[in-house]
């Protein structure tokens, strides 16, 4: 879109969903409008506040907006970074698009492998940081805007959430439901129909709980479906939909051609696919879309509120670790073992104990398989490891479950976020993410940990220190504490009580006889393009010893694997 004065163009995908209070503004101060959309609210924000329209935005949204009368670009991502911008840097010129294929389509764009990359995508299951697979393809950090002005590049972020938290009253219960209830009402504005991802689990029957008490027509439920009982949540789901009266849909979500479905979404990605269970989110997308055209989707509430139990116990273990270390090894050993503490975990920093137990590849297991000179190139994980110091050591004066907390907003989310978004924009659909409102994400900072992952009752918690985390997690603690106290009473109580179960993707068992020949393929067939990252003989061994006992544990590393082998493939 052009401004009236044809001098101010616009790029922009996403949604502004204050737009309209941001058009009755601007008309007070004299501004005429000629559409009703978002896209000229941007346009007229910006000849009124210049690059500090973004301040006053409220949506997912990534733009590029070029003034030509000051010759400046501005290119901007949202503050959670539900949408995407990619951009590459030459001598004359800035690319930009919503896509990667769109930036390294151009013939200026070398098409060389990051190693840093690759090898944060086997540990994290994504690029951290800035970086993408593609040597000098760069991703706009969620709340960061690039401004390029006289042919000078500056990055700046223009929101992060403020760590001082002792400046600010303390949030109430209510005060966290009542921003939740104004994302989800702010985030239904919507002029075709919508659904919602219902799971069956907490954060979804919320979401359901809140748009049905907003009266919204049409509104629909899916829940994708699984074949085996222990990974199957329909009963749940039906439950809540039945409760609240909204009419629901089963979706199967088994695909025939797991790996040829994987190859089709990481040509859609331009990255390789790192959760495990992406495929069967496209698929429950396009089932979805022939119901609705915007979903509602509860990403973000486990990063928010604790979800994940094991892992932001973390601090727990690690004070437990400290007190083991100080005793002679002959006593320490066998209560290390009793509790789930590992021998090499002992002594470790916070950082390194953190990541050992949030890793996806643990990084010796890694580095076991990688080829001499791919080990060389990425020097210890020296990038992604700066990255992560970075962060712990910038908030040094925070306690430890919150670095973790922060960890998980500012690296784990916007992962999240990328595969949410390219599986929906892939069939036309659009998620909408309440649990990312950014005056939630504050107040849920601001709440004590006590308030997001609590104990059950001091005896329980005298308990925990006896057992490993996963034999106390959601036994002797409540992760999620404010929403399942908040919503009591609101939602079935069979939901308040559910523990978590992770989507609905067995990965251990579909490492069957009728998966290994393609999965052999990928990794093991001479010359494929990933033994320039992993060495074929260790690689071999490490299958057959793993195939033994495969489980979703040792699934998940061969998923990440595959796909690797298939991105390389398809772009290099």
């Amino acid at each position: 879109m052009v401004d009236d004065s044809g001098r101010v163009y616009l790029t922009f995908n996403g949604e502004i969903y204050n737009h309209s209070f941001l058009r009755a503004e601007l008309r007070r101060m004299g501004y005429e409008f000629r559409t009703r959309s978002d896209s000229e609210v941007i346009l007229a924000g910006y000849k009124r506040w210049g690059k500090h329209v973004v301040d006053h935005l409220e949506g997912m949204f990534a733009f590029g907006l070029f003034d030509e009368a000051t010759n400046e670009l501005l290119l901007v991502r949202d503050r959670l970074g539900v949408k995407p911008i990619f951009y590459f840097v030459s001598d004359r010129a800035v690319y930009f698009a919503s896509e990667i294929k769109g930036v390294i389509g151009h013939r200026e764009v070398p098409r060389k492998l990051d190693p840093h990359a690759v090898s944060s995508f086997l540990s994290y299951r994504y690029s951290l940081g800035d970086r993408t697979y593609f040597e000098d393809v760069r991703s706009l950090e969620p709340g960061t805007l690039l401004q390029l002005k006289r042919g000078a590049i500056s990055l700046q972020r223009y929101w992060q959430v403020d760590t001082a938290r002792a400046s600010r009253p303390r949030p109430s219960h209510q005060e966290i439901k009542q921003l939740l209830t104004d994302a989800v009402a702010q985030q239904s504005v919507a002029d075709v129909p919508m659904a919602v991802f219902l799971s069956g689990g907490l954060d979804s029957s919320i979401l359901l709980y809140e748009m049905s008490r907003q009266g919204i027509e049409g509104l629909h439920c899916i829940t994708a479906q699984s074949k085996d009982p222990s990974y199957d949540e329909t009963r749940f789901a039906r439950t809540v939909a039945s409760c609240f009266g909204v009419p629901w849909s089963g979706a199967d979500i088994y695909v025939d051609d797991l790996f040829g479905s994987a190859r089709a979404q990481i040509r859609v990605k331009d990255q390789p696919l790192g959760m495990h269970n992406e495929v069967a989110m496209r698929t429950l997308a396009g089932r979805v879309r022939s119901h609705a055209s915007v979903v509602m989707c509860g990403e973000g509430a486990d990063e928010l509120f604790c979800g994940y139990g094991r892992i932001f116990r973390a601090p727990f273990d690690y004070v437990r670790m400290r007190g083991l270390d100080r005793l002679p090894t002959a006593l320490s050993a066998p209560i290390a073992s009793a509790v789930g503490i590992g021998p090499g975990e002992l002594g470790l920093s916070e950082l390194d104990f953190f990541l050992g137990r949030y890793q996806y590849f643990p990084s010796a297991e890694k580095f076991s398989l990688y080829t001499q000179e791919f080990a060389q190139s990425v020097q210890h994980d020296a990038y992604t490891y700066e990255i992560l110091s970075s962060l712990f050591e910038q908030h040094r004066n925070l306690n430890f479950y919150d670095r973790i907390w922060l960890f998980f907003l500012q690296y784990h989310l916007p992962g999240l976020l990328g595969m949410l978004d390219a599986c929906t924009m892939a069939v036309g659909l659009e998620a909408r993410v309440p649990f990312t409102d950014h005056a939630l994400v504050q107040a849920a900072f601001d709440l004590p940990f006590t308030g997001k992952l609590a104990w059950r009752s001091p005896l329980k918690r005298l308990k925990a220190c006896t057992r490993s985390v996963n034999e106390f997690s959601e036994r002797c603690d409540v992760t999620k504490s404010v929403l399942r106290q908040t919503y009591s009473g609101k939602i079935p109580q069979a939901i308040i009580d559910r523990r978590k179960m992770g989507f609905p993707v067995p990965l251990g068992r579909w490492l069957s006889a009728e998966q290994l020949p393609i999965v052999r393929s990928l990794l093991l067939s001479p010359g494929v393009r990933l033994h320039d990252v992993v060495d074929p003989g260790p690689l071999a061994d490490w299958l057959a010893y793993g195939l033994q006992r495969a489980d979703d544990v040792f699934g998940r590393k061969v998923w990440l694997l595959c796909n690797l082998a298939i991105f390389l493939e398809e772009y290099f």
